[in-house]
């Protein structure tokens, strides 16, 4: 939401901090993208099933409504915020934690999984008595204290697969509100994702989502503004801090101040050049 880089914005929630750089909260003298909607007229709100971002005030910073939202809650409270704001424009972030480990779905997307395969799940790393039978640590895994069978990597990978699939429902049911409402056609929408997964792609990084190898930053992204943006695909490289700058653009707004991402408008005749991305770890490499 601040269109920078990290070395730039300086934010790392991990305990893996160097030398007092970064910062667990956002530097409140950083612009941020609902900020500037909010000077452009709009009111602006997130909806946030993640508890590592809500609990965090600094990063609710620009918002007219934030805070955690469950899953399951997240649409009625996002199309409650739309009704309420009649016809005042809005700027609205919806964030679902899933698809993420551990993969939990409820009973009617188990599609996928496979019966003849003993629980198995991907967990965090601590070591509380708590979790479930077959709730492997990511960080075992990774480091080879447990290896995983061809089976049991299938496992996973369909279990993850019922995590989309329950999360296409879930869009599903938010656009359905929109076209009930006549509005679908009429809204910038943007889907796209904070990181991916691993699945024994690489040695040291088997499970989870740590280290920045391309099976975790490349990521979808889908723009939809009709009459606005003609319907094409884009093959050079992009990044989700470009978004920034986009929105404020369809907004009617300029930026003025120095940041990192690039308008998205600019790649739209296929010709732009791949733009460099910055990925970092706190895991050492």
């Amino acid at each position: 939401m601040t269109g920078m880089f990290g070395h730039n914005h300086q934010v790392d929630y991990t305990p893996f901090k160097t030398k007092g750089e970064y910062s667990l909260s956002l530097n409140p003298g950083l612009l941020t993208l609902p900020e500037k909607m909010q000077e452009l007229g709009y009111r602006t709100a997130s909806f946030n099933a993640s508890k590592i971002i809500t609990k965090n005030e600094s990063f609710s910073q620009g918002y007219d409504v934030a805070g955690f939202s469950g899953e399951t809650e997240i649409v009625k409270e996002a199309v409650q915020f739309i009704d309420e704001s009649g016809e005042q424009p809005w700027f609205v972030l919806v964030y679902y934690l899933s698809p993420h480990a551990p993969y939990k779905t409820e009973e009617k997307y188990h599609i996928y999984a496979r019966d003849d395969v003993d629980p198995i799940n991907i967990r965090g790393c601590n070591d509380s008595k708590e979790w479930p039978e077959g709730w492997l640590s990511h960080c075992d895994i990774n480091y080879g204290r447990i290896e995983l069978t061809e089976d049991q990597w299938d496992q996973l990978r369909r279990l993850y697969d019922q995590e989309i699939y329950r999360q296409d429902d879930r869009l599903g049911q938010l656009w359905a509100r929109f076209e009930e409402r006549g509005i679908s056609d009429d809204i910038f929408f943007i889907f796209t994702s904070d990181h991916g997964e691993a699945f024994n792609d690489h040695e040291r990084e088997k499970a989870w989502h740590e280290r920045p190898y391309d099976n975790n930053q490349l990521v979808p992204l889908v723009l939809r503004w009709p009459g606005h943006i003609p319907a094409t695909r884009v093959s050079s490289m992009v990044r989700t801090i470009d978004l920034y700058p986009t929105i404020i653009e369809a907004g009617g707004g300029t930026v003025d101040h120095q940041i990192n991402g690039l308008s998205l408008f600019e790649t739209l005749d296929g010709t732009a050049a791949d733009r460099p991305n910055v990925g970092f770890s706190h895991r050492g490499i």
